[in-house]
């Protein structure tokens, strides 16, 4: 079988993006991810070049996906510091990995620092504010200016729907006690940030807490959306947040492309 070629370099394909119908092999993938990161940091406009970025490591793969790029974006600045920290996370799938060495590891293969280990406090339905809540001491005491989640575009449409559906908006402020609060990953598809960590080597994994009915029913709802509309997410994002600003829903805002 001929296998598919790149439509940037004609290179062997490993991902067909069906939102614009492109096959992407691992380096234009990586490329256009790293651009996607670019975008969002510049957006920004109250980054500086002696930012201080702490990248949680939470979530799974993704977490290492974004630490991965935030690397590749800042570094580029040499008074920029990236240095991450590990939330240890009840929930882990598959269960035989051992969350805490796996992220330490990847982090040390991408000269990273890691500089501490906390817990997350799973009672609230929230859990990426939980995750923030979780490093904020961490945060404060070492100075850091930044800090950044692993938050991909279908967790943002989720989170979203979700306080909807329940009346809480689940996704973290733009700022939070005067620490910036980056998300880089939020215009990228999940799909696209675990076909990446697998081109790098990442293991595929999950970390968090115990989903509710709610958010399980509301994310088969969007999958089987975007069988028949690929940028399904997009327009649901820009809707939603539309909805919840004139709510005055905490948060919201309209950053994705």
């Amino acid at each position: 079988m001929t296998p598919f070629r790149c439509s940037k370099c004609s290179s062997r394909a490993i991902y067909f993006r069906r939102s614009d119908g492109l096959w992407l092999c691992a380096s234009c993938l990586g490329k256009f991810l790293k651009k996607r990161v670019e975008s969002y940091l510049r957006r920004r406009r109250d980054l500086t070049p002696q930012e201080r970025i702490l990248v949680v490591l939470a979530g799974g793969t993704k977490s290492l996906v974004n630490l991965d790029l935030i690397c590749r974006v800042e570094r580029v600045y040499p008074l920029v510091e990236v240095k991450a920290i590990i939330i240890r996370e009840p929930v882990v799938i598959p269960p035989k990995i051992n969350l805490v060495k796996v992220l330490r590891n990847i982090a040390g293969e991408l000269g990273v620092e890691v500089v501490g280990e906390v817990d997350i406090n799973c009672e609230s339905n929230d859990v990426w504010r939980a995750r923030l809540v979780a490093c904020l001491d961490v945060v404060k005491a070492m100075g850091f200016t930044s800090v950044a989640l692993g938050m991909t575009l279908d967790d943002r449409v989720v989170n979203l729907l979700y306080g909807l559906v329940t009346g809480r908006v689940t996704f973290p402020e733009y700022m939070i006690n005067g620490i910036k609060v980056l998300t880089p990953l939020m215009s990228i598809f999940l799909k696209e940030v675990l076909i990446y960590g697998i081109s790098m080597g990442f293991p595929v994994f999950y970390s968090g807490c115990l989903r509710d009915t709610n958010e399980k029913v509301i994310t088969n709802f969007i999958y089987e959306l975007e069988e028949e509309d690929p940028n399904v997410k997009f327009t649901l994002y820009g809707s939603l947040t539309k909805v919840l600003g004139l709510m005055g829903g905490r948060g919201a805002s309209s950053e994705v492309d």
